[in-house]
This record gives C-alpha cells, sequence and structure tokens, in this order.
C-alpha cells in the first residue's frame, strides 16, 4: 500500500498504476535475504539492533563494492563515450543479478520491465552530460533474459540464510 500511495501521489494514476502494489509484494519478498542476514547477524552479536544495523551494512557494502568494481573497469575503458555507460550498466544488471541481496532488491525493476517491455529492450535514462535533462538509453540486455537470473540468485540465496538460519537456531537451543 506504501508503494502505491507514494506511486500515485509522485506520478498520479498512470496507465500501469496496478504495477505498484505488485512491485512493492516483489520488493518486500526480494527484502528476505537482508532480512535473514540480519537474522544471523543478531544470533551472532545476541543483538536485534546489531544484527539490523550489520545486515545493512552488509547489504550497503555489497552494493558499493558491485558498483565501485564495475566503476573502475568503466574508467579504465574511458566512460566519456556512450556505449561504455550502456556496457557498464549490463555489467552491473548482470552481476547484480548473481548476488541475492541486489537481486532481491532489483527486483521489482526488472519484472516491471519484463511486464512492460515483455522482451524488447530496456531504456534507460541518464543524466544530460553538459545539458540539463535526461538522456535515454536503450541495453541490449532483454528483461526476459535476465529475469530467471534474478529469480534463480534470489530463491538460492533465500533458502541458504534460511538453512543457516535454522541451524544457529538449533545450535543455540542445544
Amino acid at each position: 500500500m506504501t508503494v502505491l500511495i507514494s506511486s500515485v501521489i509522485l506520478g498520479g494514476w498512470q496507465r500501469d498504476w496496478w504495477l505498484a502494489p505488485l512491485t512493492g509484494v516483489i520488493l518486500g519478498i526480494g527484502l528476505y535475504p537482508v532480512i535473514l542476514t540480519s537474522s544471523i547477524l543478531g544470533i551472532i552479536t545476541r543483538s536485534s539492533i546489531a544484527g539490523m544495523i550489520l545486515g545493512a551494512a552488509v547489504y550497503l557494502v555489497t552494493g558499493m563494492a558491485v558498483s565501485f568494481g564495475l566503476s573502475i573497469i568503466l574508467l579504465i575503458e574511458g566512460f566519456t563515450n556512450i556505449e561504455a555507460w550502456i556496457d557498464f550498466l549490463e555489467k552491473e544488471i548482470i552481476v547484480s543479478g548473481t548476488i541475492p541481496y541486489l537481486a532481491g532488491t532489483n527486483l521489482p525493476s526488472i519484472v516491471y520491465y519484463a511486464i512492460t517491455l515483455g522482451n524488447s529492450f530496456t531504456p534507460i535514462p541518464l543524466p544530460a552530460v553538459g545539458a540539463s535533462g535526461q538522456v535515454t538509453v536503450t541495453l541490449e540486455l532483454k528483461p526476459l533474459e535476465v529475469l530467471p537470473l534474478y529469480l534463480a540468485s534470489l530463491a538460492v540465496g533465500t533458502l541458504a540464510l534460511a538453512a543457516a538460519n535454522l541451524a544457529m537456531i538449533r545450535r543455540i537451543e542445544v
């Protein structure tokens, strides 16, 4: 409901207004790896607040590490041409899909593009260099080709973290 209300406030009743609650539910499901990691860290530290803080830190550091690592590649290749930016964005989408934390939080946008675009190329707005406004580039990645990677990563990561949580809880009970 929060996603739907904020979407309506920011964008009004758009043609695809029903996608807002759907992406909100997907984001809620996608946050399970972060929640389970926080739970594991809470069990280890014996503090739920420390677990939440450390879980959020793991998520942020993971995302920053992916972006920073790929940014180094972009700097080496030269970031002045648009093809380098497109290549960077495509690599970031694929690498993010292999990490359960990032796959879960990026999954709503992948599902949105898959529903609205089908299997056509994905348009991404970039800030215009030296001018106001945005430039839209089209990625070669197709949403339906990336979706299985994101779903598999989220499912495997969630199951692995849930198993780790259960194992730790059982160990504490013994």
